[in-house]
């Protein structure tokens, strides 16, 4: 229920976060659901095969690259994000 996703992104607000960490976990969120959305219309609309490790990596690709790109001083890789992303998100 679209209802239930809003609540989801909205809570981030009440977890004792910095506002940049409260935009990273945002972001995440974003691309999380943007990814599947996407990736649900190519099995609907390309009658592509359901593949949860390219979602997965698609997740870690776009949310690394969004959050890269707003905030332009981030200094982790991408290969860095896909070990242990905290790690990453609690160094900026």
């Amino acid at each position: 229920h679209h209802k239930e996703a809003i609540f989801y992104f909205q809570g981030y607000e009440h977890l004792d976060l910095t506002k940049k960490h409260n935009q990273i976990c945002k972001t995440i969120w974003i691309a999380f659901v943007w990814t599947i959305w996407n990736h649900k219309n190519d099995i609907i609309f390309r009658n592509k095969i359901s593949d949860g490790i390219q979602i997965f990596a698609l997740i870690q690709i776009n949310s690394w690259a969004w959050i890269t790109f707003r905030h332009p001083k981030v200094i982790f890789s991408y290969s860095d994000w896909c070990l242990p992303p905290i790690m990453c998100i609690n160094s900026l």
